[in-house]
C-alpha cells in the first residue's frame, strides 16, 4: 500500500465549513500532510470510531528535520468514541520539505487537518 496523503480543510474567517475525516489507506503506512498555513493556523482533529477499543495515534518526529526538530514521537492512546486535537509546531515536528506523518493503530483512528 502507500501512504496516504490527507487534504486540509480550510475554513476562513466568519465562515462555516464542513469537513471529511480521512482514514489511512493501511495502518503500517499511515498518512501525511504538508502544512497549509501558519502553525497557530493548523489543527488536526483524531476520532476513535471505534465504540469499544482505543486506538493510538502516533505523530512521527521527522526524518529530515528543521533546527529544533523533536528527537521523540508524539504518541496517545484515545478511548472508543472520543475525539483528540493535535496542535504542531511545523519547526518540530515537519521534515523540511513541511510535511508530517501519522501513524494509527488501527483504520478505525480517523484524521482531519484543517485551517
Amino acid at each position: 500500500m502507500a501512504v496516504k496523503e490527507l487534504t486540509p480543510t480550510k475554513c476562513g474567517y466568519n465562515e462555516i465549513k464542513e469537513f471529511d475525516f480521512e482514514v489511512p489507506t493501511a495502518v503500517g503506512d499511515g498518512c501525511e500532510f504538508t502544512f497549509p498555513a501558519k502553525d497557530e493556523e493548523t489543527q488536526i482533529i483524531v476520532f476513535n470510531s471505534n465504540t469499544s477499543n482505543a486506538g493510538t495515534v502516533t505523530v512521527k518526529a521527522p526524518i529530515d528535520g528543521h533546527y529544533a526538530s523533536a528527537g521523540e514521537d508524539l504518541k496517545l492512546s484515545v478511548a472508543a468514541s472520543k475525539y483528540a486535537i493535535i496542535r504542531l509546531e511545523s519547526a518540530v515536528y515537519a521534515n523540511k520539505d513541511e510535511k508530517v506523518k501519522i501513524l494509527t493503530s488501527a483504520t478505525d483512528i480517523k484524521i482531519a487537518v484543517l485551517y
